[in-house]
């Protein structure tokens, strides 16, 4: 999404040196407020993102070996 570390980090108010170095935020005792902020949010549609990615490749292999 942000393509630049230096966007990322504007808009997570971070200072990571790289994306290597960006972990996905930790659960708090409310679990709804891990994604109260942009960091938060962001992981959550990436995380959806890839759940997707990896249902669509799944049904798209599977209807390779049978159509039915």
């Amino acid at each position: 999404k942000y393509k630049k570390i230096a966007r990322l980090n504007v808009q997570w108010q971070t200072e990571y040196g790289s994306f290597d170095n960006v972990l996905p935020p930790v659960a708090q005792k409310n679990l709804t407020q891990t994604f109260w902020d942009q960091s938060g949010r962001d992981w959550y549609l990436f995380r959806h993102a890839m759940l997707k990615l990896f249902i669509d490749q799944t049904t798209e292999t599977i209807k390779g070996v049978n159509a039915t």
